[in-house]
């Protein structure tokens, strides 16, 4: 039902005088299939990110990002191609003075713009229009400098924009594009080309000192997913298809790494209402966090958590809800299964609760590696959520 012909990844990083610090991401799809619906010969999504500096110097936080090499070859939508104008600078240049893609105004006043021509577009429906007005607010917000004050210090900030500047006509009846969306009749909603920008805050390492507006550390992250698609017809359900990922100084694995250092967490959650609500589509990242405690008796914490961005580390795709209107927090159960962990009877399993527009708080729980831990380079962890209804 969804197929692909072949496919890969790749990660890269170097260094070089004239450039500094490159870092190159890529994902591959070659022979793609949606239910014969959408097919692709090659859908390539790629990000690659330069940190200016030398090895002498420190190393500036915000990189320039570039998306090129992205493509979609010979995309068809019931067999009709799909002409696809893609403008691969829509980040900009670098900004000046090492702020932040979310304080540079050019970049913001060009993301208002595409996601203004899909909220206001008389025939988007209704559930999508309240995600668009959310995302829009967000984007104002950000313009005028309301949620920099308001975000915890360890929290992300972040904003959605797409690659593509247009899509050309598809004869079959019915079927609608809306900026990057395309809406098929009998199948469901495509998006093309969609790009999370945004900033992941904590304290500032030892060796460095930073004095900009938002905090002394930012560690910078893209993420770009080349089709992501709701079906509500022939098929039901959600897919995303050639994603690629660079997140500031973090690296890209498959499985949960062992690390000597607790996840950084934040302990309160602010107690005011979010500035603005969400709607009623929700959609969360599963992060898994395993961190040592203790080497001798094998002791580790385990964090599961549904964050507002994607984790590089946690495979898996996004998880969307439908929530009452008003809703302040979803409380979703989770079950682990971890072969190589033992835990207390009972604390397999554990409550995430999913707050309006903020920090959720997520399940965490101590185990026991069952091996050799010297020899453990990396545990699988798998969760499985549920959603539980009042």
């Amino acid at each position: 039902m969804i197929s692909f012909q072949s496919g890969y990844t790749c990660a890269s990083g170097s260094y070089s005088e004239p450039h500094g610090w490159r870092t190159l991401s890529t994902a591959v799809l070659e022979g793609l299939g949606v239910f014969e619906v959408i097919t692709a010969a090659r859908v390539v999504a790629q990000a690659s990110t330069d940190h200016p500096g030398n090895k002498d110097q420190n190393l500036e936080w915000v990189p320039r990002v570039t998306f090129l090499g992205t493509r979609f070859e010979n995309l068809r939508i019931g067999g009709y191609p799909v002409q696809v104008e893609l403008d691969l600078g829509i980040c900009g240049e670098k900004p000046k003075g090492d702020r932040p893609y979310l304080e540079d105004h050019s970049f913001l006043d060009r993301a208002r713009r595409q996601l203004e021509r899909i909220a206001s577009a008389k025939d988007l429906p209704e559930f999508l229009r309240d995600e668009y007005d959310a995302k829009l607010q967000s984007i104002v917000d950000l313009i005028h400098g309301r949620r920099r004050d308001k975000v915890d210090p360890e929290e992300c900030s972040s904003l959605y924009c797409s690659l593509v500047e247009s899509i050309g006509p598809i004869p079959i009846p019915g079927v609608r594009t809306i900026g990057n969306l395309i809406l098929v009749p009998d199948f469901g909603i495509i998006s093309l080309a969609d790009v999370g920008v945004g900033i992941k805050r904590g304290p500032a390492p030892e060796n460095k000192t930073k004095t900009d507006s938002l905090q002394d550390q930012e560690d910078n992250f893209f993420v770009l997913t080349m089709l992501r698609m709701r079906m509500g017809c022939i098929a039901e359900g959600r897919a995303i298809a050639a994603q690629a990922s660079l997140a500031g100084r973090t690296e890209i694995a498959g499985a949960v790494g062992l690390s000597d250092q607790p996840p950084r967490v934040s302990s309160t959650l602010s107690e005011d209402k979010p500035e603005f609500a969400e709607g009623t589509s929700v959609t969360r990242y599963p992060k898994i966090d395993l961190a040592v405690e203790n080497r001798t008796t094998r002791e580790v914490l385990l964090t599961i958590d549904l964050a507002s961005l994607p984790d590089p580390r946690t495979e898996s795709s996004s998880i969307t809800v439908t929530a009452p209107k008003g809703w302040t927090e979803l409380r979703i159960q989770t079950e682990i299964t971890a072969p190589d962990l033992r835990f207390e009877p009972g604390q397999a399993s554990g409550m995430i609760v999913v707050h309006n527009h903020a920090s959720s708080e997520p399940y965490r729980v101590k185990a026991w590696v069952t091996g050799d831990l010297k020899q453990q380079d990396a545990i699988e962890v798998r969760a499985t959520a549920f959603l539980l209804r009042s």
